[in-house]
């Protein structure tokens, strides 16, 4: 298992304004997955499916 990382997101304007934060800090495995997944759980599943495309991983 990896060691958890605490990383801040500071998101682009139109991403501000569709989900209204500016920043945000997730802790998280350390992987592009899990970090997007972990920014979900705060600002929900429509994040995910606009931010990752899971036929590309």
């Amino acid at each position: 298992m990896r060691d958890e990382v605490a990383i801040k997101v500071v998101l682009f304007d139109t991403l501000r304004k569709k989900f209204g934060v500016r920043e945000l800090e997730v802790k998280c495995d350390g992987t592009v997955r899990n970090l997007i997944e972990k920014a979900s759980m705060k600002l929900g599943k429509d994040f995910f499916e606009t931010i990752y495309d899971i036929k590309w991983g």
